[in-house]
């Protein structure tokens, strides 16, 4: 289980809902965490029947914000509902994935350009070392996934656009369970990755938010075609 990727869904969903929500959201959170978590450890395989009774029984709550739940992550993409049948981990389809990478490539470009303008000096810190790791000889695909999502994180949250930043979340789950990773950071895409965030960040550290957002976007984009292409 992937306790850091609970850990920042669990705060993004208590920043973007009130702090008086009800029982029964709660429940259908947890509900919906459970089972998205699942799906993207791999503990579900693609096809696999979602058996509503036993998430029923492991959470101790009733059908509903199971259900309710389920709804969600059909919406997101994770899922299919076949009426009447039940409800089943889905295959997302290449053009699918494109067309979300783009998305997220507009997004990311407006939360780095207000980052620029505001970012503080510990948060440039923390991207400096953030780098300084990704470019440890020898890492890992995981590792290197793992902490160029916290590059990308950590400009989403000095953006202060918290909203976004939940939607960026869930295209980025959406792109970790989709892709294939040890395709999209092979060594020599590592290098080209790695020079593309140095220059984000310096763009970042300059305070020039027209640059940073023209390089996030660009830098997005092209995984955008990378994956198309992989995907053939």
């Amino acid at each position: 289980m992937n306790f850091k990727r609970e850990l920042v869904g669990f705060v993004i969903a208590m920043t973007i809902t009130p702090v008086e929500k009800g029982v029964a959201d709660l429940k259908k959170d947890n509900a919906y965490m459970y089972i998205k978590n699942r799906i993207l450890d791999r503990e579900w395989d693609i096809g696999s029947a979602i058996n509503v009774n036993e998430i029923c029984q492991v959470l101790n709550m009733s059908r509903t914000p199971v259900l309710e739940a389920i709804s969600r992550l059909e919406r997101e993409g994770f899922l299919s509902i076949i009426p009447q049948v039940g409800a089943f981990v889905r295959r997302p389809t290449s053009s699918e994935l494109f067309e979300r990478l783009l998305m997220r490539g507009s997004l990311e470009a407006l939360m780095v350009e207000w980052a620029a303008r505001k970012i503080e000096k510990t948060q440039l810190d923390m991207i400096d070392a953030v780098l300084g790791r990704m470019e440890e000889p020898g890492i890992s695909i995981v590792d290197y996934a793992n902490l160029n999502r916290d590059f990308h994180r950590i400009i989403h949250e000095a953006s202060g656009l918290s909203y976004i930043q939940g939607l960026v979340e869930e295209h980025w789950d959406f792109f970790e369970y989709a892709a294939a990773l040890d395709k999209v950071f092979k060594e020599h895409r590592m290098a080209r990755s790695l020079l593309e965030h140095r220059m984000i960040f310096h763009s970042l550290k300059d305070g020039n938010s027209t640059l940073a957002k023209q390089l996030m976007e660009q830098h997005v984009v092209r995984v955008a075609y990378l994956v198309k292409e992989e995907s053939g």
